[in-house]
């Protein structure tokens, strides 16, 4: 045995010794159609947006940051694979993400993580809602609990388990949705888990229950640039 040798093998035995650090866990959380000036942190007017808040000064905050696409299909699938619409092909509505794309999930699901998904896919095709299958359709997401496109929340939730049952709970969408991230991340307190929730509102229809019209459509402070 040479030097070389024993050292690469001394360096390997003590990095096996040594107590693992523990690994960060992910809540990822995608608004559909929510802007950047929309925040109260934002100096908005118009908005109160506390939660958000707290997610910024709490989670991690990118001042600058960009959407690479304005239309729904192609951001969330630049969003998944970290490339441009023209680098993976979606670059319109209600198509299907090619397999060939490797995923952010798949990286954490190969690293151990468990991984979860709620609340509106729409990367597979047309079908509405749209159950999302298990396997490479899915993108390294282990359970499933959504649907691939559509928005319903006027009327309550809806969304398929991960073996495919559609749901209908009669409770504000965005609410149900967040209960279901929060039951996923309960169970694996002890488990390193990368957790994908993605709300519906403040898509149309906009037309939320009763409880959460907070906003006096008289008392918007329209920007400068609204003609």
């Amino acid at each position: 045995m040479n030097r070389r040798t024993f050292l690469a093998g001394t360096a390997a035995s003590l990095s096996s010794a040594q107590p693992q650090p523990q690994r960060t866990n992910v809540l990822f959380i995608l608004a559909d159609q929510w802007r950047f000036s929309a925040f109260t942190h934002a100096q908005d007017p118009n908005v109160r947006t506390p939660n958000f808040d707290r997610f910024a000064q709490q989670g991690m905050h990118f001042a600058r940051t960009y959407a690479a696409n304005p239309v729904c299909t192609p951001n969330r699938s630049c969003i998944l694979t970290g490339r441009y619409s023209h680098q993976h092909g979606m670059i319109h509505n209600d198509i299907m993400l090619p397999p060939s794309e490797h995923c952010m999930p798949q990286v954490f699901s190969d690293a151990g993580y468990a991984t979860h998904y709620v609340g509106k896919w729409h990367m597979d095709g047309e079908p509405r809602p749209g159950f999302v299958p298990p396997g490479w359709r899915r993108r390294g997401i282990q359970t499933f609990e959504g649907f691939n496109r559509g928005h319903f929340y006027p009327t309550g939730a809806q969304y398929f388990t991960s073996e495919g049952q559609l749901l209908h709970p009669q409770v504000y969408e965005p609410t149900y949705q967040a209960d279901l991230a929060m039951s996923f991340m309960k169970r694996n307190r002890t488990h390193p888990f990368f957790c994908y929730l993605s709300w519906g509102p403040p898509h149309t229809p906009y037309k939320p229950p009763q409880k959460w019209k907070v906003y006096d459509p008289e008392k918007i402070e329209w920007r400068e640039n609204v003609l």
